[in-house]
């Protein structure tokens, strides 16, 4: 028995190295398999990219075998096991896997050679790749040489096809030049003979012109002595109408520019505008505007001076006459008054030529004159709210009166009618207003929460544009004479939003300056001034 277990011992132990053997063996044919898998592929390219693509899957097979070595190392653990639990009566199974791995140890020593083959193959391909790499240098450089000596020919042969166009282009353009010179010299020959010839010519009619004007004045002496009424002439409505809208606008910008803003020595100042007893006298709107800059005093502000502006130009185009600053208020100008007053229409028409014609002689009048004389009484009225310099002020109501003055002028010649009307206390629909753009927040004074005082239910109306109407003869055979509106005209109304709310700011002003001035008067102390309350509150 002793024998036969050291039998046992032995052949055990021959079976561990037998395993450990044949755990040798499996892993070198892994790597003999992965090997042969790679280097059994299409020969190589040569071109470095293919190259780095064949090494490429060699490099993953190679950590597939890891992977697989170390699944062979758990496949040998269990196997050792297995084998453990047959070694107890399994002799010949020994037998057969010594002969196994006899195979295998066959197998391993073709495994070692060929990773002996692959390590050679792969000293080969690095070799090749050095030398890819060198020629793809070389290749590179001679391509970036090649280049420039292309770019470089090619820009020589743009040079040249350039300066060809330049001087091709240059001698045209000397050509042309020559050209024109020469013309320009037969012009001008031609300009000299043609500006002696126009000399000739205007000499002639510079002739012309002076004999026609001394036959032109025979003419008009003897046309003033024809009859007066032949001075009646007819216009077309429409000459009027684009005037008296041009004047419209006219007084419009006018206090709009001026009169939007209030002057610096008055921002301390309260009440109401009609405090200024020449603004009072000058407009009844100054009574509603308060000296402030809210919208809608600003608004009641330019309304009060084109209202005043407005009278003004209404004042010229009523009178008959004109008559010079001397004899106002003469008994000479009520005579020709009254007697203007007495005649019929066909008569007043005669009359007013003879007595325009007649007064026109006074060397003093002028309607340059007469529209400056305006204007400085209107800037007298003003100068509360004119600032120190009132020149482009005088200038522009100037320009207003003589527009006034030149429709008047034309007016007095002029076989139509010419009517001034001025607003009723309410509006019947004839009448423009500009109340309507305008919708006012809530004021500096008046709002919502105040209440709404009682307001004067007292009506009146203010003309800041007056309406303008004629008669004109009509283009038919009849005679009869047409009525045409020239311009609606512009005015306010007592009863309207802006005036109302106005009044209401007054009345919750004098509230609160009557509260102040009653709180001052309770606390007594010799360094507090009484408060005093604005004119017209």
């Amino acid at each position: 028995m002793p024998p036969k277990n050291s039998e046992n011992g032995s052949s055990e132990a021959s079976s561990i190295d037998y395993l450990n053997d044949l755990d040798g063996m499996a892993k070198t044919a892994l790597r003999i398999a992965s090997l042969f898998h790679t280097f059994t592929r299409k020969p190589f390219s040569g071109d470095l990219s293919k190259l780095e693509e064949t090494c490429k899957p060699a490099k993953e097979q190679e950590d597939k075998i890891r992977g697989l070595e170390e699944t062979l190392a758990t496949m040998i653990e269990l196997k050792d096991k297995k084998v453990n639990q047959l070694m107890e009566g399994k002799d010949g199974e020994i037998d057969r896997l010594k002969k196994e791995n006899e195979t295998l140890k066959l197998k391993a020593v073709e495994v070692v050679e060929l990773e002996k083959k692959a390590k050679r193959e792969r000293l080969e391909v690095q070799k090749e790749k050095t030398k890819t790499d060198e020629r793809l240098k070389v290749e590179r450089r001679e391509l970036a040489e090649s280049n420039k000596k292309k770019l470089e020919k090619m820009k020589t042969e743009f040079e040249k096809k350039h300066q060809e166009k330049v001087s091709k282009a240059e001698a045209e353009i000397k050509g042309e030049l020559d050209k024109l010179k020469q013309e320009k010299q037969v012009l001008e020959e031609k300009n000299k003979e043609l500006g002696q010839k126009l000399k000739e010519e205007l000499g002639d009619k510079n002739r012309m012109i002076r004999q026609l004007k001394t036959e032109n004045k025979g003419m008009q002496e003897r046309l003033d002595t024809f009859e007066s009424d032949l001075e009646a002439a007819k216009k077309a409505p429409s000459v009027y109408i684009d005037r008296i809208s041009e004047m419209s606008r006219r007084l419009t910008n006018f206090a709009e520019r001026y009169f939007s803003a209030l002057p610096k020595r008055m921002e301390l100042e309260t009440g109401l505008l009609s405090k200024k007893t020449a603004l009072a006298k000058a407009s009844s709107l100054f009574s509603y505007a308060l000296v402030a800059e809210t919208e809608r005093s600003i608004f009641l502000r330019k309304a009060a001076v084109r209202h005043f502006v407005c009278k003004e130009v209404v004042r010229i185009l009523q009178q008959p006459f004109i008559i010079p600053q001397a004899l106002d208020n003469s008994p000479g100008e009520k005579i020709l008054h009254k007697i203007y007053s007495s005649l019929g229409p066909y008569d007043k028409a005669v009359w007013k030529a003879i007595t325009v014609k007649a007064t026109d002689k006074f060397p003093e009048f002028t309607v340059e004159a007469h529209a400056t004389r305006a204007a400085d009484n209107a800037i007298e009225k003003l100068h509360d709210l004119i600032e120190a310099n009132g020149d482009p002020i005088r200038d522009d109501l100037t320009g207003i009166f003589q527009m006034a003055l030149g429709i008047w002028n034309d007016k007095r010649k002029d076989s139509c009618k010419i009517t001034v009307n001025a607003p009723g206390p309410q509006n019947d629909g004839s009448w423009g207003t500009e109340e309507e753009p305008y919708r006012f927040p809530g004021n500096l004074f008046h709002d919502a929460d105040k209440g709404s005082p009682v307001v004067s239910e007292r009506l009146e109306s203010y003309a800041i544009f007056p309406q303008i109407t004629g008669q004109f003869e009509a283009d038919d055979e009849d005679g009869e004479q047409k009525l045409v509106t020239l311009h609606k005209g512009i005015a306010l109304f007592s009863n309207s939003p802006v005036l109302k709310d106005a009044l209401a700011d007054l009345e919750v002003l004098k509230r609160e300056v009557k509260g102040l001035h009653q709180r001052n008067t309770s606390i007594s102390s010799p360094t507090r001034p009484n408060v005093v309350v604005p004119n017209g509150l």
